[in-house]
């Protein structure tokens, strides 16, 4: 299970949808499919990934396998909610048989615009920040007192240190 699709949880505050297209536009994320609650074109409708919204997750997921299996999906990522528990998002995609033998967690990516701007819960679950605009030394200390061991990365990161 070496080879298993990576997925990341883009979580927190407003600005994250401009990192993910930043992303995007990046070859480090060529191939990449894209999930996010709400959004056009790509929404998985049904509520919440962590919540009423789960099943629909793990269906978006179960048809991404084909793609994933041949190699056409290098990563997939998972633009969350407002509000939503990043950890119950990884945790429907590892209990889910068919979806956990094909992609793997790599990365759950808390974005916040100011310290305040993100839910400690998201921070808790995160193994990477990205901060807007850069951060003062007493925001990275109340970003490490919450997510620890998450790296803090600028917003101006090179998107190959996420592509998981």
């Amino acid at each position: 299970m070496a080879n298993r699709t990576p997925v990341i949880i883009l979580t927190g505050s407003d600005g994250k949808s401009a990192l993910l297209t930043r992303w995007l536009e990046s070859a480090a994320f060529a191939g990449t499919a894209v999930l996010n609650n709400g959004a056009p074109g790509n929404a998985v409708t049904g509520g919440c990934f962590c919540c009423a919204g789960r099943g629909g997750l793990v269906q978006a997921l179960r048809e991404l396998l084909p793609k994933a299996r041949r190699g056409d999906v290098a990563r997939v990522v998972i633009g969350t909610a407002a509000g939503a528990d990043p950890a119950a998002i990884a945790d429907a995609i590892q209990s889910d048989l068919a979806t956990a033998s094909v992609f793997r967690l790599a990365h759950i990516v808390a974005f916040a615009d100011s310290p305040a701007d993100t839910d400690s819960v998201q921070l808790a679950a995160a193994d990477r920040l990205v901060i807007a605009g850069g951060v003062s030394d007493v925001a990275a200390a109340r970003f490490r007192a919450i997510a620890k061991g998450a790296e803090e990365f600028p917003e101006n990161s090179p998107p190959a240190a996420f592509a998981g």
